[in-house]
């Protein structure tokens, strides 16, 4: 028995219908990533100003900076957060080492000079020692230029 081989209209029309279907969950995707932002922020701001509390630091994240119209955007380093602290900012960032990202904090002052790195997760508790000067010495080189960077385009 032979089968019919479909003709080019209908494998276009189902063509179409599946492009249209993956079309369609990526802007229900997209959607649903834009309006959950400010939720997703709030519970991120929460967590982190949990390991603040475990680790006894008096300051506390209040909210995201935004950054060339994007929230909480730190160019291409981490995310930018305002502080309980006047005139400090925090940056929340991933280091790299051995291949394994690990979560950080640092706080930096009005002059733009990093204070220190805060591990935000146990494995990043746990490696920080290991991981050599040089390299932490890099991020806060990194963090400290982008601050200024973006602290001269916030001027008039």
């Amino acid at each position: 028995m032979m089968t019919e081989k479909p003709d080019r209209q209908t494998a276009l029309k189902e063509a179409g219908i599946s492009a249209a279907w993956i079309m369609g969950t990526l802007l229900v995707i997209g959607l649903l990533w834009l309006f959950t932002q400010p939720v997703r922020e709030r519970r991120f701001i929460r967590t982190v100003n949990r390991v603040l509390m475990q680790n006894e630091d008096p300051r506390r994240l209040t909210a995201a900076i935004s950054a060339w119209g994007l929230p909480g955007r730190a160019g291409q380093l981490g995310s930018r957060f305002e502080t309980d602290t006047p005139g400090k900012i925090a940056v929340v960032f991933s280091m790299v080492n051995d291949g394994i990202p690990l979560s950080c904090l640092t706080f930096v002052s009005e002059n733009g000079t990093v204070e220190s790195l805060i591990p935000l997760s146990n494995h990043a508790s746990a490696v920080m020692d290991r991981i050599p000067e040089i390299t932490r010495q890099t991020y806060i080189r990194r963090i400290e230029s982008g601050e200024r960077i973006l602290r001269a385009k916030e001027q008039p």
